[in-house]
């Protein structure tokens, strides 16, 4: 599936979903009219309200149900999708979702509000934003989870109206710095290139208009030269009947992604964002070649590399060096007729992981029939197994950790265990020595109180240290003990 078939568009009607659903999952008449419940459901809780650019509700939760089937996910996800946001914004329950539509649906919808309710307290500090990541991976045992909270950003950003305001722009940041990362982690590429080229037009108006128009002259330039090296590789490619089922198509790089690379290597050269720096940003287009198997691809890249002049520097095999996401590709950059065009070749099935993310490599080796597709989610995030039937879609990342949030909003890592004394010392020595006590969520606790993920930690002090050697017994983290130690003068 070529990136640009995937449809950011507000629907409106149940009809219009169920095309994407046949046309991408292949589901059973009992899936279908569990879905449709699922609809009726959340058609009937959302009776009445409107979005801020006067969609009525229901146009959203279908637009982000239709998200997750073109990403080919299972029942359970697109039933969730379509009630993301029922509990919050209705009188709906978790506990009436649960009887009605399954624990599995409960659990994903109740898992979004967390996350909801996570991000009301976080800012936007710079150095805030990976432990927030983590936070997010953390509390979330199901990649479902986070996928449809990834739909539900992109959807608001898609129809956000007023983009110069405070709230807009504030909603972009976010996204751009959280959610679009996450996305990357999670190898949805289109969601991370739909993600970040909306944000990038609301946070950095200018740099977007520029980079769009020149992405745009580039192309209008150069179409007629990409329509003749295309039909040279497709030449090249036709002679050798091992190739009969290559499929050239292409992909042109995200706004965002030209900035960032842009901001990293030319712009303290070449005196920031203008046409020089953009003019060294060689793989604005790329042709994508795409076979069945591996030695098909090495096949694509030795008679690449016998046609053309290839640019070495720029050489990547991500195929023997796939990327920590799972990302696997080969990219070659080659010259021809005095200008340079990306290719990057890839099997079928790669392409499916790197556009659409593992729950869609899994769905895809699955063939699209499965209604509960099944995948445990391991500490480097690209490892997948299971069997066929289970319901498991299980993040183990950061799983001794726990994320606790200041009064202020700021992120803390501890491990999972700590107590108040951990968190007192982990933000300074100094406030771990004037400890006099301390309010979780609010509520004044004993030192010796277990903190959970998502509870704001505030720190009662004194003017002068009042250290004992009992907290040495309560703490959790040996960093907390060692500190301990070195401020009573005992050294261990």
């Amino acid at each position: 599936m070529d990136q640009s078939n995937f449809s950011t568009k507000t629907i409106h009607s149940f009809e219009e979903l169920i095309n994407t659903i046949h046309a991408s999952m292949k589901l059973e008449e009992d899936s279908i009219s569990r879905i449709h419940s699922a609809y009726e459901y959340a058609k009937k809780k959302h009776f009445g309200q409107l979005r801020k650019n006067g969609d009525e509700f229901i146009s959203h939760v279908l637009t982000v149900a239709n998200y997750i089937a073109q990403l080919k996910l299972d029942e359970i996800s697109v039933i969730s999708a379509l009630l993301h946001d029922t509990v919050e914004k209705s009188d709906a329950s978790i506990d009436e979702i649960d009887k009605v539509f399954g624990t599995s649906v409960a659990y994903i919808v109740d898992g979004l509000d967390d996350i909801r309710r996570f991000s009301r307290n976080i800012t936007g500090e710079d150095s805030n934003r990976e432990e927030f990541k983590k936070l997010i991976f953390n509390s979330t045992e199901d990649v479902r989870i986070l996928i449809i909270r990834m739909a539900e950003k992109l959807h608001n950003l898609c129809t956000i109206t007023e983009k110069d305001s405070d709230e807009s722009i504030n909603a972009a940041k976010r996204a751009l710095n959280i959610y679009a990362p996450l996305c990357e982690y999670l190898n949805l590429s289109s969601f991370q290139r739909e993600l970040e080229d909306r944000s990038f037009e609301i946070v950095c108006p200018k740099e977007y208009q520029f980079i769009k128009s020149a992405v745009q002259k580039y192309l209008y330039d150069q179409q007629s030269l990409i329509d003749e090296f295309k039909e040279r590789l497709l030449g090249i490619f036709s002679n050798y009947s091992a190739l009969k089922n290559l499929t050239l198509t292409s992909r042109k790089k995200g706004l965002y992604s030209i900035f960032k690379k842009i901001k990293k290597k030319y712009a303290d050269k070449y005196g920031g964002i203008n046409e020089e720096s953009f003019s060294k940003v060689l793989d604005i287009y790329a042709a994508r070649v795409l076979v069945n198997t591996v030695e098909e691809c090495y096949m694509v890249l030795g008679l690449i590399q016998s046609s053309f002049e290839v640019v070495q520097e720029e050489f990547s095999d991500y195929i023997v060096d796939p990327k920590d996401n799972g990302y696997r590709s080969i990219h070659v950059i080659v010259k021809f007729k005095g200008f340079t065009f990306e290719i990057q070749i890839r099997t079928y099935e790669m392409h499916e992981y790197n556009e659409y993310g593992p729950a869609s490599h899994i769905a895809y080796k699955a063939g699209g029939s499965t209604k509960v597709l099944d995948m445990t989610w391991t500490k480097d995030l690209v490892k997948w197994q299971g069997s066929e039937q289970k319901e498991v879609y299980k993040i183990k990342a950061f799983s001794n950790s726990i994320f606790v949030f200041t009064p202020k909003g700021l992120v803390v890592r501890l491990e999972k265990g700590s107590t108040p004394i951990d968190f007192a010392f982990r933000i300074h020595t100094e406030i771990g020595k004037c400890y006099k006590g301390a309010k979780v969520n609010g509520k004044l606790v004993s030192m010796s109180t277990v903190l959970q993920t998502g509870d704001v930690v505030e720190i009662l002090t004194q003017n002068k240290p009042n250290l004992s050697l009992d907290w040495i017994n309560i703490a959790k983290m040996n960093s907390t003990k060692s500190k301990i130690r070195r401020c009573l003068g005992i050294y261990k």
